[in-house]
């Protein structure tokens, strides 16, 4: 099946619908990734324009030269632009801007291995000839694998999300080879161009605040005081009471159709660090063709980690937490959800994998590739596990909520987690004929019984009795004992109970989807000693 790349590349807005996402996706994923290319290495030693960096997999060659006294200064204000020297496959250029990137889990000094940036265009005099402006070098620290942020732009991509480029390249730093690096294109004016009609919008990423209601930094212009307008008006519709009302306010000021694509991704590829759950890692662009704001996604060096991330979890951006509290934008999630799932297929993903695995064997050492490669197959079986929980979850999610009777719904299928070392988990019958859910603790012990069901939004109190004896708490912690809770939620303090004698336990939650799965937890965190909850009265109380 041909596809013109170019034409999937250059993603206008209004053209990004679900229709398009569906034809999109529909393609084999290895003729739809726009990197394209067989895999082997090109034997040109050109690429020295962003385009060609970028055309196809491969793995580039960059050397940049620092002197002393550049070296010197990234050592004490590493964020700070100094000039360099920089070699991309044999093409000199000079007066690059770099600097050193990265966040706790990633930064490295450099004199290490560091993330940097190159910026071809920072200094006026400049005698660069070719395209080249702004690339990133990530040295995929929190990831091992090399693989998130190359499979993650792509499929972003395939589903209509503008997104840059990802390659490879192999850093060297005064002669010093630092190894293999993540290429990444930058948030440039020609990126935006290729999804934008107009590259004259403002914008923001998190360098300073990190949703819309803060005072995010506006690249295009970054002077104190500039107009930021359009966050505000984003903002403000979130902040809207009437869902109704909110709606209609989102759709004047958010793309909410590319929205609802980013947020469905986000959660698919388990980005938990991105805007959607964590209000990081993301850019901002302001379309002035629409007057809207569109979010870009960032940061995808950790992905797939937890397979059993919630399909539809707690949002943390408040536009995302706006959006999936009306009516329409919860139905209109769930719809985008289950069709980017449908296409999210583990057998061509496993297939680029192994393509990209290819092009890394023949620039690394034996005993680098041997470690990508262990890493590598971890990230397929991490994306079959995904896939699969959200297959089941969204079956599960289909059925009918939790259903209660004068107000009370009684709790069933409970299943043992984190059976202590030392102690024991099991169903006992008491000599006062309670049947209960017994749990011994061993010298640590952090052990649960555990079941889920669906409900529906409003409020809710967790509710059973538990029998305590013996109970040695841990020697950290503010929660040691028995207790109740919900997955997601921590107890704020230790249960308040009398050792041999029954306690009433409740823990009060809120669910604000309209249609949610909770998972219910009575633990037991101790050094010593044993609890029983008692089946028959573990249950959840709808509150008036």
């Amino acid at each position: 099946m041909a596809l013109n790349l170019k034409a999937n590349r250059e993603v206008r807005p209004g053209q990004v619908r679900a229709r398009f996402f569906a034809k999109a996706l529909a393609i084999p994923f290895c003729v739809l990734c726009l990197l394209g290319g067989t895999g082997k290495q090109s034997e040109s030693p050109a690429a020295a324009s962003g385009e060609e960096l970028f055309a196809a997999p491969r793995v580039h060659e960059i050397q940049i030269t620092l002197s002393e006294e550049e070296l010197k200064s990234l050592r004490s204000n590493p964020r700070t632009y100094v000039s360099a020297a920089v070699e991309v496959n044999r093409i000199r250029h000079e007066h690059v801007g770099v600097h050193l990137k990265g966040s706790v889990g990633s930064f490295r000094p450099i004199d290490d291995k560091p993330s940097l940036t190159l910026n071809f265009a920072k200094f006026g005099d400049s005698k660069n000839s070719s395209d080249l402006t702004k690339i990133h070098l990530n040295n995929s620290a929190e990831d091992p694998s090399f693989m998130n942020e190359f499979i993650g732009g792509e499929l972003f991509r395939s589903a209509g999300m503008p997104v840059p480029h990802v390659s490879y390249a192999r850093v060297r730093l005064n002669g010093r080879d630092l190894g293999l690096y993540v290429l990444k294109e930058g948030f440039t004016e020609k990126f935006l161009g290729r999804y934008f009609e107009r590259t004259d919008g403002n914008l923001y990423d998190t360098d300073r605040g990190h949703d819309v209601d803060q005072e995010m930094k506006n690249h295009a212009k970054p002077a104190e005081g500039t107009d930021r307008r359009e966050l505000a008006q984003a903002a403000e519709a979130a902040r809207v009471i009437d869902p109704s009302v909110r709606w209609k306010a989102l759709n004047d000021s958010v793309d909410v159709e590319r929205f609802l694509t980013f947020m469905a991704m986000e959660v698919i590829l388990g980005h938990r660090d991105g805007y959607s759950m964590a209000k990081n890692n993301f850019r901002i662009y302001h379309d002035p063709v629409s007057n809207k704001v569109v979010f870009l996604p960032a940061g995808m060096d950790q992905l797939f980690g937890k397979a059993d991330l919630p399909w539809h979890p707690q949002m943390a951006g408040i536009l995302a937490r706006a959006v999936v509290t009306t009516p329409e934008g919860e139905k209109a999630y769930k719809a985008r959800f289950v069709e980017c799932l449908d296409h999210f297929q583990e057998a061509p993903l496993r297939d680029r994998i192994d393509e990209v695995l290819n092009i890394l064997r023949e620039a690394v050492s034996g005993r680098e590739f041997h470690s990508i490669e262990a890493e590598a197959q971890l990230v397929k079986r991490q994306i079959a596990a995904r896939i699969s929980s959200l297959r089941e979850q969204l079956r599960e999610a289909d059925a009918g909520p939790l259903q209660f009777a004068s107000g009370v719904a009684r709790l069933q299928n409970w299943t043992a987690t984190d059976v202590p070392r030392n102690g024991r988990m099991d169903r006992q019958g008491l000599a006062d004929g309670v049947a209960a859910l017994h749990i011994q603790a061993g010298p640590e012990t952090f052990a649960s019984w555990r079941t889920e069901a669906i409900l529906a939004s409003g409020g809710y109190t967790l509710r059973a009795r538990v029998l305590a004896r013996g109970i040695q708490p841990l020697p950290f912690g503010k929660s040691s004992g028995p207790g109740l809770r919900i997955s997601g939620a921590s107890r704020s303090l230790p249960v308040s109970y009398k050792p041999g004698e029954w306690t009433e336990l409740e823990f009060p939650f809120e669910v604000k989807s309209e249609k949610q799965k909770v998972e219910f937890i009575a633990e037991l965190r101790a050094s010593a000693g044993e609890a029983w909850f008692d089946l028959a009265t573990m249950e959840v109380i709808k509150n008036p």
